[in-house]
């Protein structure tokens, strides 16, 4: 390989490391309240488990590990999530770089700064579905590692990332899926796949995820317990129209917004590239935009289907990677080396403004990572409670302030061992004190009996502007209950 080619790739991967390093250390530093998920991370990251809820382990699995060399805080949280957007990244450009050259590689690895959902939500409060990009974008290298040489060892390799894709989320597997699917009669790699190798391939892929998916299968309520948000009718607006009609509509206007930036990129990059030859050949661009076409249809026809109601934008991330990306990687085999570096210039500048954003979010704007938990701590100082039932938002910042606090979140986990009276702190979001049948009950937890001393109470929670709305939140202190299971 030239020297120019090497030198290339290092650049690329290292422009890529120094952006989310730089967005590591602005997060631990402006530090503040954490975002849902990353508070979720605080709760259940705290031991090594085969399942922790209705999400698949992988990320907690890299939480654990992170919270063990960094410690339990803000810098283990943001330095994970970034090293594994970096990996996220640098497998889709080496993906990629195995069937094209550096230019056209990176405008389609640029595919991730004009995708509104990885640039800026998955940075800003996602956990799980980045463990799934990460894995979607080494999927791709490794499908195109077996196009382009097919060996024994690429085949291996495909089957450790289908093993470790199959336990970041349940989507994933659509991907590898529709990948194979689009490799049927593709004109054009020098290798086709073989059976047998895929047949090792979904071995290495079943020994890695067989543990966790049996403990899916002996514990269904956990493992299921957030299938229920895909059918929510009071997300979104009541049209009047069949649940599934309703979901198609969302899931067609979250495709059309979230490929508008890249559809503007491709008019740019293609009007720049009239009369120019093409470069490298179109074999990569054609697997990953047949792909993406059969993984849309696939997804839409399953949320018909299935009477979805509720679909977020998030989770089409993976089909609209491999559209973007492989639409990108088409127009960039005729694109003038001026109008790639132009591109190249404004993903920068997006990068650029996403920085910002950030700081501009966590320090004056009304958000959940704007919030100020200092007097929620102060209160668990004064009841001194033995045990805190609240939801994942409010007991993981609970958790940041107070790391000794033990915190159950609404999930059928085990209780705490023993069954002596325990001083209780039931947390909700609102201005009205919890429900405590409906608190234990949601945990698996025999209902206490109303207890005549229980302290009923409300606390507002500002925001780091203090000109900005307050945030209520309701509590119950009871004093001395019995936490078991029901009997």
């Amino acid at each position: 390989m030239p020297d120019a080619v090497i030198r290339a790739d290092a650049l690329a991967l290292a422009g890529f490391a120094l952006y989310f390093l730089a967005h590591a250390v602005l997060r631990t530093a402006l530090g503040g309240a954490l975002e849902i998920d990353e508070a979720e991370m605080l709760v259940l990251a705290q031991d090594w488990r085969l399942g922790y809820g209705p999400q698949f382990p992988l990320y907690n699995w890299l939480q654990v590990a992170a919270f063990g060399l960094l410690g339990e805080g803000t810098a283990a949280l943001a330095f994970l999530k970034n090293a594994v957007l970096w990996l996220a990244t640098a497998g889709l450009y080496l993906g990629l770089r195995r069937g094209v050259g550096p230019p056209q590689a990176l405008a389609g690895t640029l595919a991730l700064a004009l995708l509104p959902n990885v640039v800026w939500e998955f940075q800003r409060a996602s956990t799980h579905s980045i463990a799934l990009l990460a894995c979607v974008t080494w999927t791709i290298f490794a499908v195109l590692g077996l196009l382009q040489r097919g060996r024994i060892g690429d085949y291996l390799l495909f089957g450790v990332v289908l093993g470790l894709g199959g336990l970041s989320k349940a989507n994933y597997w659509l991907v590898p899926l529709v990948l194979l699917l689009a490799c049927l009669r593709l004109p054009g790699p020098p290798q086709r796949l073989r059976a047998g190798g895929l047949a090792l391939s979904g071995a290495v892929a079943a020994l890695i995820v067989a543990w966790p998916y049996l403990w899916m299968l002996d514990n269904p309520g956990l493992a299921s317990a957030s299938t229920g948000k895909m059918y929510r009718a009071d997300w979104g607006p009541d049209w009047g129209l069949p649940p599934g009609i309703e979901g198609l509509i969302e899931s067609l206007g979250g495709v059309v917004a979230g490929l508008l930036p890249v559809a503007l990129a491709l008019f740019l990059l293609r009007r720049a590239g009239r009369g120019q030859p093409a470069v490298g050949p179109d074999w990569p661009a054609t697997l990953l935009l047949r792909a993406g076409a059969i993984g849309l249809a696939i997804s839409l026809a399953g949320v018909v289907l299935a009477g979805v109601s509720e679909v977020q934008a998030r989770w089409l991330v993976p089909v609209l990677l491999l559209l973007a990306s492989g639409g990108l990687l088409h127009v960039a085999r005729r694109a003038t080396v001026r109008a790639l570096r132009g591109l190249t210039l404004a993903a920068a500048g997006l990068a650029a403004i996403t920085l910002a954003g950030m700081a501009e979010l966590r320090l004056n704007g009304p958000s959940t990572g704007g919030l100020q938990f200092a007097a929620l701590a102060e209160l668990t100082d004064d009841l001194a409670p033995d045990l805190v039932l609240a939801d994942f938002h409010l007991g993981g910042n609970l958790r940041l302030l107070r790391p000794d606090l033990a915190v159950m979140p609404p999930l059928l986990l085990a209780p705490p061992e023993g069954a002596d009276p325990r001083r209780v702190l039931i947390l909700s979001k609102g201005k009205t004190p919890p429900d405590p049948a409906q608190a234990f009950a949601q945990r698996g937890l025999a209902v206490p009996e109303a207890t005549a001393d229980a302290v009923p109470g409300t606390l507002d929670l500002r925001y780091r502007n203090a000109d900005k709305p307050r945030f209520a939140l309701g509590y119950l202190f009871l004093p001395a209950v019995t936490v078991q299971p029901p009997p």
